[in-house]
């Protein structure tokens, strides 16, 4: 075998990743389902939106944004109940996330989430990890 590094390397791991769902999917019951809730304005301006994705019984929350001068109007709480109606809609009964120092850790925890897991970077950093049950 001969070993080369390729940056970004999105096509090999786009088909690395193909052969791990498939032998995901033979060993359990793996059906991810990913959706977008997106908020726009009156004139179609996206002020926010979040990610999530939904597989065996979970929905793992990716990319919550809300627009700096949308902060604090409860933007960021109507994606989250949203995310989270339509997850338990797609059969998810608990939620999980991550976080770093200089995100939204406060604002999970105001909405139940539950630190369960603290991840140290070398430069002095964390990432929280984060649960709730639906």
């Amino acid at each position: 075998m001969k070993f080369e590094t390729q940056s970004p390397g999105d096509e090999a791991y786009g088909e690395l990743n193909e052969r791990l769902l498939q032998f995901n999917t033979e060993h359990a019951p793996w059906q991810r389902e990913t959706f977008t809730i997106v908020a726009k304005d009156d004139g179609g301006r996206t002020g926010g939106g979040v990610r999530g994705v939904v597989n065996m019984g979970l929905i793992e929350i990716r990319g919550l944004w809300v627009d700096e001068d949308l902060r604090g109007t409860g933007l960021g709480r109507q994606l989250m109940d949203r995310l989270e109606q339509e997850a338990r809609d797609r059969g998810a009964g608990r939620a999980a996330l991550d976080t770093y120092d200089w995100q939204a850790r406060k604002f999970y925890e105001r909405l139940g989430y539950v630190l369960f897991g603290t991840l140290p970077y070398p430069d002095g950093a964390n990432r929280f990890y984060m649960v709730k049950e639906l």
